[in-house]
């Protein structure tokens, strides 16, 4: 046992009444033997696949320089500092931004990983939330390139800072603030399937491996080490294995790629001559001079082509309608509320209650139906007028629609709302084609958006309004 290293731990913390747990981690056995003299002290990595995979890495690239790797619990805010003061003996991986801060560190200069800053908004508060356009904006204390971020890419914002990403994520979620800035290390899956928002991927960033000024010294043989690691393949092994990805946006767009394109046939916004809203807002973002080859039929047609790769763009879809493909960054409009309808108020308490016993009618919202009602319910997937009839003629006891299509209904018969107002999307195929036509329109419809371009394409100021593109008025 190194009785001279342990006790120089143990002194300093004593002087500097550092803790060396966090309050709610279980506390660390600090008092230990080291196996052997060559021990390297780090912070435990927080548990997250980047965290495990950093872990690993840095235990096989110390081991091999003959050096055992000691975790202990200490909390991540004083990483930086602990280890300045060689009592931790170097950084498991930080953006080169803290260079600026603590010049003591000697960075081993090789990427350990890349991760991606986001910019998450809501649509329903900031329309397409793009930076510029937001006047206020949060964060979660602990990542150092926030406050360059903000003076990179907004307009003097106000800025708020809260605890750690669950908090910033709750005040978005429920609406109490537009946006809020994260790393995609704890983005949650919640925030990916949530069609109301939107996240804007403002840089990717490297992360590396510091030194502590005792450890210094190590720079070049760790740098060399990692690079055998790399040549090996083991690194790339690795990233494999604990799913650690690398970003790249080299997406070819040729002038001559051909686009088919298909949607509902929905008056003043799909019409069949290529004329319409939505028609104009593919058109703000393909660009007019592009091969794009419109069709307009009824939305089950529409779909069945989709899917059976005739078409590369289905128009006008809800982002978790159709499982596998990709949904457009950018939504076209904001679709109003739907509504059940039955014929009297004792079968509306059967439908609220998920009585699986009754039949429905749905048309252009099935997909939207299928999702939330019980699997064992009797769905009839037809087109309008024959959903309209057949629940007309009470062959069916529920009809699910848009109340624009039956407005007389809410007169005639009992109803109650079946869903919020939704995002519209473009589909893409989940291919080499489908992203790069994804990314294409991404920036195309961006671009005519920071342009002010695309109130143009709407039938009335109210209806671009509706549409949730630029950021609401009211909170």
């Amino acid at each position: 046992m190194n009785i001279n290293f342990f006790l120089k731990i143990a002194i300093i913390f004593t002087l500097l009444n550092v803790p060396l747990i966090s309050a709610n981690q279980p506390e660390a056995p600090i008092q230990k033997e080291f196996k052997q003299e060559k021990t390297i002290l780090l912070r435990t990595p927080p548990p997250h696949s980047q965290g495990y995979f950093v872990s690993e890495v840095l235990t096989k690239l110390y081991k091999n320089l003959g050096y055992q790797v000691e975790f202990i619990n200490v909390p991540g805010v004083r990483e930086l500092e602990l280890a300045e003061k060689s009592i931790l003996s170097g950084v498991l991986a930080r953006d080169n931004i803290i260079e600026q801060e603590h010049k003591e560190l000697t960075r081993v200069d090789f990427t350990l990983f890349e991760y991606q800053i986001i910019l998450t908004g809501d649509r329903r508060v900031c329309g397409y939330c793009l930076p510029e356009h937001l006047d206020v904006i949060a964060y979660p204390n602990g990542l150092e390139v926030f406050p360059e971020i903000i003076r990179k890419y907004f307009k003097d914002p106000k800025v708020m800072t809260l605890t750690d990403t669950k908090d910033v994520e709750e005040v978005v979620l429920k609406q109490r603030l537009p946006a809020f800035l994260n790393a995609n290390i704890d983005y949650s899956e919640q925030l990916n399937v949530n069609p109301h928002i939107i996240k804007h991927i403002l840089e990717v960033r490297p992360d590396f491996h510091y030194l502590s000024p005792k450890y210094a010294f190590l720079k070049p043989a760790l740098e060399k080490g990692l690079k055998e690691m790399q040549v090996s393949g083991e690194l790339a092994a690795l990233k494999d294995k604990f799913e650690i990805e690398s970003y790249s946006n080299a997406y070819q767009l040729p002038n001559n790629l051909r686009i088919k394109a298909a949607s509902g046939n929905w008056e003043e916004y799909t019409e069949v001559d290529g004329s319409g809203v939505y028609w104009k807002m593919v058109d703000s973002g393909f660009g007019k001079s592009r091969k794009l080859e419109k069709e307009a039929t009824s939305w089950l047609r529409a779909v069945r082509l989709f899917e059976e790769q005739k078409v590369d763009v289905l128009v006008g879809a809800y982002k978790n309608s159709l499982p596998g493909y990709l949904p457009s960054k950018y939504h076209i409009d904001y679709e109003t509320e739907v509504y059940a309808f039955t014929h009297d108020e004792e079968t509306l308490t059967r439908f609220k209650n998920n009585d699986i016993d009754l039949t429905v009618c749905a048309s252009e919202t099935y997909e939207l139906v299928v999702s939330k009602l019980p699997s064992e319910t009797s769905i009839y997937n037809s087109d309008f007028f024959m959903c309209e009839q057949l629940f007309t003629n009470k062959r069916v006891d529920v009809l699910i629609e848009y109340p624009y299509n039956v407005p007389s209904y809410f007169d005639t018969y009992k109803y109650t709302q079946f869903h919020e107002s939704l995002p519209l999307f473009l589909l893409f195929h989940n291919n080499e084609k489908g992203r790069t036509l994804k990314d294409w329109f991404d920036k195309g419809i961006e671009k005519a958006r920071r342009e002010n371009q695309l109130s143009q394409n709407f039938l009335s100021l109210q209806d671009y309004k509706n549409a949730r593109i630029e950021a609401s008025k009211v909170n």
